[in-house]
């Protein structure tokens, strides 16, 4: 028995953490999850007034269109504190926008603009998604349903719209990387010359033996990687120099890459400017990546091996949740939002009462404490 006395000891220790590295591995995940949250929202703490017209979130706020009469949409930030006990309707991205909080428009000063008052933003293009409209029906947006948005437009789109109930044929969501509507793409009948980079619409009479998109991405890739991307290149002819017209009717349903077969000539090049099409050659937007492994230890202080192994898996599982927390309404959202502040606030001050009591590690019982301490606070409210 005297022999397993070591072998217990060691147990516990492995299970023992100081309190100041608990605090220090705390604050460095608080850290890495504020840095998922500004690279999908923005910074929750700054106005983007200042960045000018830009692809972003935009919030629109029916309490202060209601007083204008007009539409006005905000940040990310602004919508998080000057408009927060607002009603708002998240719009998701959107291009070329400049927030309004602040601006005549809006009718309300910005509490995180430490300047003027905003001047009007004149450039901005407000849709019927400002008014909690969306597709060719003007419906609301169904969590429920199936809606695809538009790259061009920004609109999003019930799928049984899109084929208006089954009449017009439609590709697997999952088999097309870029949906352009019928009205942008007649808006830019350019794109009907690029019917090959469309992935195939699926016959309405045997939609069971359609060759999908991924089906012809692997054929034509015969020989590569499995996980490689179709290749394409710009044509060797341009197309608006050819005597051939395509049907100009439809939707486009766009594969992965197909921006990077447009032609580049100097009368595409003029055609693209003149369309006001700017949006096309934007490069998708990135998730965000986790931090170095050198950037997490520095971060923490100086965390263990285990410490910073847990904190990159940590990463990964927090920028899973800002994913599925932008899925819940906005009100839920905030609710989540301060709860999880609160959280924070108390873990913080458990830990500062560990320090302060001198003791140097935390146990499990320590951790059970805590917990039963949240538990009982919920329950007093």
């Amino acid at each position: 028995m005297a022999a397993e006395a070591p072998a217990a000891a060691a147990t516990t220790a492995e299970r023992e953490v100081t309190a100041v590295e608990l605090e220090r591995e705390h604050e460095a995940l608080e850290e890495e999850a504020s840095e998922v949250v500004r690279e999908n929202w923005g910074d929750e703490h700054s106005c983007s007034f200042d960045e000018g017209y830009v692809c972003q979130p935009v919030y629109s706020c029916v309490t202060c269109a209601a007083k204008a009469g007009s539409p006005v949409g905000v940040c990310y930030g602004c919508s998080m504190n000057c408009h927060l006990y607002h009603t708002l309707l998240e719009l998701f991205d959107k291009h070329n926008f400049r927030c309004d909080c602040g601006t005549p428009r809006s009718g309300y000063s910005c509490s995180l603009y430490a300047g003027e008052t905003h001047a009007e933003n004149n450039h901005n293009q407000y849709t019927h998604n400002y008014n909690g409209l969306y597709c060719t029906c003007n419906g609301k947006y169904e969590v429920q349903q199936l809606m695809i948005q538009c790259i061009g437009c920004e609109d999003w789109f019930h799928d049984f719209c899109i084929t208006e109930n089954g009449k017009h044929p439609m590709p697997h969501e999952d088999d097309f990387a870029d949906f352009i509507c019928e009205g942008c793409m007649h808006k830019l009948p350019f794109l009907y010359h690029y019917s090959h980079l469309q992935c195939p619409l699926p016959h309405p009479e045997a939609a069971a033996a359609t060759v999908t998109a991924t089906a012809q991405a692997e054929a034509t890739t015969a020989g590569a990687a499995d996980d490689a991307p179709p290749t394409f290149a710009p044509p060797p002819v341009c197309p608006l120099g050819t005597s051939q017209k395509p049907a100009q009717e439809g939707h486009g349903f766009f594969l992965d890459g197909w921006q990077n077969c447009l032609c580049k000539c100097a009368l595409c090049s003029d055609t693209y400017k003149a369309s006001h099409c700017p949006w096309i050659f934007e490069p998708p937007k990135e998730e965000a990546a986790p931090p170095k492994e050198d950037d997490k230890t520095a971060a923490s202080g100086g965390c263990t091996q285990l410490q910073t192994a847990n904190a990159a898996t940590s990463t990964s599982i927090m920028a899973a949740g800002v994913a599925e927390l932008s899925k819940i309404p906005r009100i839920q959202q905030v609710e989540v939002a301060q709860q999880l502040n609160e959280y924070s606030r108390e873990l913080n001050y458990f830990l500062k009462e560990l320090k302060q009591s001198g003791k140097e590690v935390v146990t499990k019982e320590d951790i059970e404490e805590f917990t039963r301490r949240i538990v009982k606070k919920r329950k007093l409210t």
